[in-house]
């Protein structure tokens, strides 16, 4: 990837874990893994959000609003006034990345979250040779890896301000299990926007791929965004970017995005030192509900973490 990661890093092995805590509660273990997506009734969600959002009295023009995938076929358009708006407001500040690596491009999208700076996933950059981005007005300009953090998987690009408008950020604390989000990205040509609507299933979700790399901390939803969705954002009912869509490289969709408070502070370090700093533990665990007093049983360990520098192995039991 473009961009030198910083050599202590290259030293310490895999990148740190979760939720930047050198410890994590037993009670608390079985919430790293992302399994199953909560469902819930779309319509339900729709009459919610559109209750939740004041909608002004008109939006100029007519909002293409669907929920699309690198094939055409298209999917149910979404009706609701409220998300019209949602995307509407936040149609010029995401935008398309694209990658390339010799005769291949990697098609991501990304966020201005400030004048001159956008986010966007990390893996997608991984190994690339030139990067730009695509705005939804159909201008591409180049853009330059300011760096990346593969434990958040976030990245920071350096683009032209000049007619990118910085993305309206809210805070992902106060989010709850069940409240209506947005999912909005751009596809790979830059000009449609790609919408779904869902609900937050869970939080602290970790998903793990490759030699046990995995981004931890996790919000978990039912949207279904696909690889190029990924850095995208995800919004709440006010239409603020509450957290950045995470679609991990071998799975085809995922409804797991980056809380914005993290991406926040890790994109304030990259941009000022270029890198990152997390606590670490380096395991996931699963309840230990068969032993007297509970626990968390070890179901694996990171290679060359601190959990395995001290000897911890799979199945060993972390108890209070």
């Amino acid at each position: 990837m473009p961009g030198d990661d910083p050599e202590d890093e290259r030293a310490g092995g895999p990148p740190p874990d979760p939720s930047d805590r050198t410890w994590v509660h037993p009670t608390e273990m079985t919430s790293f893994v992302a399994t199953s997506r909560p469902r819930s009734s779309r319509r339900g969600r729709w009459f919610a959000l559109a209750a939740g959002v004041t909608v002004v009295a008109a939006v100029a023009g007519t909002v293409a609003v669907m929920t699309v995938n690198d094939s055409n076929e298209s999917a149910r358009p979404v009706r609701s006034g409220a998300v019209q708006r949602i995307v509407a407001t936040l149609a010029p500040s995401v935008v398309a990345v694209r990658a390339a690596r010799g005769d291949e491009t990697e098609h991501a999208s990304g966020v201005c979250t400030q004048a001159g700076r956008v986010v966007t996933s990390a893996h997608a950059l991984d190994g690339a040779e030139s990067v730009s981005v695509i705005t939804s007005d159909g201008r591409t300009m180049p853009a330059t890896l300011t760096a990346s953090d593969p434990v958040s998987d976030l990245a920071v690009l350096t683009v032209d301000a000049a007619g990118m408008q910085p993305a309206p950020l809210g805070a992902s604390a106060g989010l709850e299990v069940g409240q209506q989000v947005v999912g909005v990205a751009a596809s790979g040509s830059g000009r449609r926007r790609w919408v779904d609507v869902g609900e937050i299933g869970a939080f602290n979700r970790a998903f793990v791929w490759g030699e046990g790399v995995s981004v931890p901390g996790l919000i978990e939803t039912d949207v279904t965004a696909g690889g190029e969705h990924s850095g995208g954002a995800l919004v709440d009912s006010r239409g603020e970017v509450v957290g950045i869509l995470v679609v991990p490289p071998d799975s085809s969709t995922a409804g797991l995005a980056l809380p914005i408070d993290q991406a926040r502070e890790v994109a304030a370090q990259l941009t000022a030192r270029g890198s990152a700093q997390h606590g670490w533990l380096g395991v996931w665990a699963t309840d230990e509900t068969d032993r007297v007093g509970g626990g968390a049983r070890v179901q694996g360990v990171v290679p060359g973490g601190p959990a395995d520098q001290a000897g911890l192995e799979q199945g060993d039991v972390i108890v209070d």
